[in-house]
């Protein structure tokens, strides 16, 4: 698997701003997202956000190569 993508194009739009600093922060695979039961598949990590990113990317290294930050 290639080095992952994580798409913040989604939780720009509805925040306005690029995500960062401390919170919940959940993840999902770019495949699963649109889906209604997406929430099933989501990674959730607390914390900073670099560190839930790091941890995102762990998380799905062998299953996805495209994550999308949930709003």
């Amino acid at each position: 698997m290639t080095d992952a993508f994580i798409n913040t194009g989604h939780y720009q739009r509805e925040h306005g701003r690029r995500p960062s600093g401390r919170g919940s922060w959940a993840f999902c695979a770019a495949d699963d997202y649109h889906k209604d039961n997406y929430l099933d598949f989501v990674f959730w990590a607390n914390g900073m956000y670099r560190d839930a990113r790091a941890a995102a990317l762990a998380h799905f290294k062998d299953k996805t190569d495209h994550i999308v930050v949930c709003t």
